[in-house]
């Protein structure tokens, strides 16, 4: 009996060092994650910081426009026949 008590505290010590090293390397993995997630918190800070002094040097009313025209604005109409419907048909039948 005694030494099964024995060789069960033994290897109870035995899993509570295992557990503490994982645990130990856990905590060391969790850390480094922690130090690198604040550190890009502060990048994107800076970044921030950044953006809102361009857009308050230029204005915010002075945003850049399109100077494209709108395509609705040039077209009235599209027809299409009935050789055309086919060839739309074959097309997306070999694609």
């Amino acid at each position: 009996m005694e030494k099964s008590l024995t060789k069960f505290m033994a290897e109870s010590a035995k899993r509570h060092e295992e557990n503490s090293n994982i645990i130990k390397e856990i905590r060391a993995s969790t850390d480094a994650a922690i130090r690198n997630q604040g550190a890009l918190v502060k990048t994107l800070e800076i970044q921030i910081r950044q953006i809102s002094k361009v857009l308050q040097e230029r204005g915010f009313e002075s945003l850049p426009s399109s100077t494209k025209t709108k395509p609705r604005d040039q077209v009235k109409s599209i027809s299409t026949t009935k050789d055309d419907l086919y060839e739309i048909r074959r097309i997306g039948l070999t694609t």
